[in-house]
C-alpha cells in the first residue's frame, strides 16, 4: 500500500525499475565517499514524479543534498527515456495510426 500511496508504483515495478535501470544509474564507490544506491535514486525520482515535491522537502526527506536530488532526478528521467521508453513505448505508424486517429475523432 505503502509503495502505490508514495510511489505511484507497486513494489513489484519498483523492483523492475531498479534492476533495468541499475546499469545506467549507478555509481562507483570510489575512497572518498559511498555512492547513493539505485533504489535511492529511484525512489526519489519516483517521489519526485509522484507528488511534484519541492528539491529541498526531498533533500530533507532523504538526508541528501538539494542539488544531488535535483541530478538524480534528472539523470534517471533521462536514463527512463533513453533505455525504457523504447521497449515500453509503442507509437503507431502507418495504417494503425489512420485507426487510432480515425477512431480518436469518432469518439
Amino acid at each position: 500500500m505503502w509503495w502505490k500511496e508514495n510511489l505511484r508504483v507497486s513494489q513489484t515495478t519498483f523492483d523492475i525499475l531498479c534492476h533495468e535501470l541499475c546499469m545506467h544509474i549507478e555509481r562507483q564507490t570510489t575512497c572518498l565517499r559511498h555512492p547513493i544506491s539505485v533504489e535511492k535514486r529511484v525512489v526519489v525520482t519516483l517521489w519526485k514524479l509522484a507528488t511534484n515535491t519541492e528539491y529541498r522537502t526531498l533533500s530533507a526527506l532523504f538526508g541528501i543534498g538539494r542539488s544531488t536530488v535535483y541530478v538524480i532526478v534528472i539523470e534517471t528521467c533521462n536514463a527512463i527515456a533513453k533505455h525504457l521508453f523504447p521497449s515500453y513505448a509503442y507509437f503507431p505508424t502507418g495504417e494503425r495510426l489512420r485507426d487510432v486517429v480515425t477512431n480518436f475523432e469518432t469518439c
